[in-house]
Parts: structure tokens; C-alpha cells; sequence
């Protein structure tokens, strides 16, 4: 067997290659981008996760728990990609920290921002924000603080994992499909 043979067998699965099926869908094509997917997820995750464990450590090491005891990222030594791109996305890491100067709302007038056209949350400068825990006492913060970070390690198994699960399908998947295909001819 060459390996454009096998490359056809087992990588170029159409269901319209199985006549009782009927349907023209290259299935080993979309669980390939769905594997894909799934791994530049976790790499994003990942890159997420090591961001906000690495500020909330940091803002713990140097008790920074107001405003006059607040730093910035280059004072706590972690300006990386993957504490900004934690900052920038806003998620559970703009939950549990502030910076000096940030406008509080109340809860009307955060309300009546909102509908307002063009308004968007302010997010911090991440060149000159100072930076500190609003609740450094809280459960979540805690969580973070006694959890180790992500992983490299986890994202590489779970990849290996992915692709392991995908061989493992494509290979199946003739016999899966010829087995289907005479259950409906019946």
C-alpha cells in the first residue's frame, strides 16, 4: 500500500462514499479541525490561566492591597504575553484586582452606561497601571494563591491525548462506517 493509498483510506473518509449513509460530508476532515480546535483552546487556556495565577501571586507577594501599596507589572517583575493577555481579556482576573485610577460605577449608572452607543469597560494600561487586590482575603483569591499554575505539561498531554483519540478514529472509522452502511441496507 503507497501512501497516497493510504492516505485515501483512512484521511479522505466522505460519507458519500457509503451509499446507504447519503450524505456528502468529509467526516475525518471535520474531526481533524475539531482536534485542532481543541488544542489551540487549551494553548489559550493555558496561556490564561498562567497569566492570572502569575498577577494574583505577585500582588500577594507584594502586598499590594490598596491603593498606596499598589505596583505595577514591572515592579513585580511579570510584564510577559500571558499576564496582558490575561488582563486584556477581561475574565476572571478583572474580577479580583483594581488600579488606581479606575472609575467606579454604581450599579444604575453602570446600568445606564451600558446602553449608551460606543460604551466599553475600561480596562487597565498595562505600561503604567498600578495594580492591587480589591478582595485579598476572598475564597477565590485563596484558590488561586494554593493551586499550582498551568501546566505546559497538561497542554502537552492533553494534545498528544487529542491526536492519540484522532489515530484512533480515522482508523476505526472504515470499518465503523461499512458497518453502518450494511445495517441500513438490511
Amino acid at each position: 500500500m503507497t501512501f497516497n493509498d493510504f492516505y485515501e483510506r483512512y484521511f479522505l473518509i466522505n460519507l458519500s462514499d457509503y451509499p446507504n449513509i447519503g450524505i456528502n460530508l468529509p467526516i475525518t476532515q471535520i474531526i481533524f479541525g475539531l482536534v485542532i480546535g481543541a488544542i489551540i483552546g487549551s494553548i489559550i487556556i493555558n496561556l490564561l490561566r498562567s497569566g492570572t495565577h502569575s498577577v494574583v501571586k505577585a500582588l500577594i507577594r507584594y502586598e499590594a492591597r490598596d491603593e498606596e501599596s499598589a505596583r505595577t507589572l514591572d515592579e513585580m517583575r511579570i510584564n510577559t504575553f500571558s499576564v496582558r493577555a490575561a488582563l486584556s481579556s477581561g475574565g476572571r482576573l478583572m474580577k479580583l484586582i483594581s488600579w488606581v485610577g479606575k472609575k467606579e460605577y454604581t450599579y444604575e449608572e453602570y446600568v445606564a452606561l451600558q446602553k449608551e452607543k460606543g460604551f466599553r469597560d475600561e480596562k487597565p494600561d498595562h505600561r503604567t497601571s498600578r495594580l492591587y487586590l480589591t478582595a485579598p482575603d476572598s475564597d477565590e483569591v485563596k484558590s488561586i494563591f494554593e493551586k499550582s499554575g498551568a501546566s505546559l505539561l497538561h497542554t502537552v498531554l492533553f494534545s498528544v491525548f487529542l491526536v492519540a483519540i484522532f489515530l484512533c478514529l480515522t482508523f476505526l472509522m472504515p470499518e465503523i462506517l461499512s458497518f453502518i452502511n450494511d445495517l441500513l441496507a438490511k
